[in-house]
């Protein structure tokens, strides 16, 4: 039997990183989707929820915080891994309070992206399981 390949949603408003990254998680057989705005994210849950969100924190209208607090409110769990140009200890706190896994500084490295994504994935599935057992 053939297993789906998991699905990573890119939220970043600058087209030319979004597709950068989807084409790098393509070549790692990632299923990758790009969403131009935290809102464009929203309006596609009706289609399930991905494996991993890579979220950019600064983006016009709802930013990477903004989103991951949508989702947590929402009652949505989604491993997030958040990408920013600024490196800020108090984002970084934040974004990590709010369930980010990781919080990344762009230029970003493929393998440490990759990383990352693996084991915001891996550490959601532990926490479903988790979750499922105390049921």
């Amino acid at each position: 039997m053939l297993k789906e390949p998991l699905r990573v949603s890119i939220v970043d408003d600058e087209a030319s990183v979004r597709d950068a990254l989807a084409r790098l998680l393509k070549t790692q057989s990632f299923d990758a989707k790009g969403f131009g705005s935290a809102a464009d994210f929203i309006d596609s849950l009706d289609e399930g929820l991905p494996d991993c969100l890579v979220v950019d924190f600064h983006m016009p209208g709802m930013t990477g915080l903004e989103l991951q607090q949508y989702l947590r409110q929402a009652g949505k769990v989604v491993p997030t891994v958040v990408i920013t140009a600024h490196d800020d200890p108090k984002l970084r706190q934040l974004c990590k309070a709010f369930g980010a896994s990781d919080f990344l500084i762009k230029p970003l490295s493929n393998s440490v992206l990759i990383g990352a994504i693996r084991k915001a994935i891996d550490d959601g599935f532990h926490f479903a399981g988790a979750l499922r057992a105390s049921d």
